[in-house]
């Protein structure tokens, strides 16, 4: 099969797990999260406006991948 696959001749990283919620998005623990199974997202929006709360999504989208591609991470991802 040959070295074509992992040409730096190392092993991949990637985050394992779900990446952390900023506060503007969730304020509480990811146990919380888990336990009321996202329904916080739901009530945010509608606190927010649908605008707002993509918006919001967004910011968190972009800073989640600022952070990994900073850290080398080779394989972006929200663990979700």
């Amino acid at each position: 099969m040959g070295d074509t696959w992992l040409p730096d001749k190392r092993v991949l990283s990637a985050v394992v797990g779900s990446y952390p919620k900023p506060a503007y998005l969730y304020g509480g623990t990811g146990r919380q999260l888990l336990d009321d199974m996202g329904m916080s997202f739901q009530a945010l929006e509608e606190e927010v406006g649908f605008d707002e709360y993509r918006s919001r999504i967004r910011k968190a989208t972009l800073q989640a991948i600022t952070d990994q591609n900073e850290a080398g991470i080779d394989l972006v991802s929200d663990g979700e």
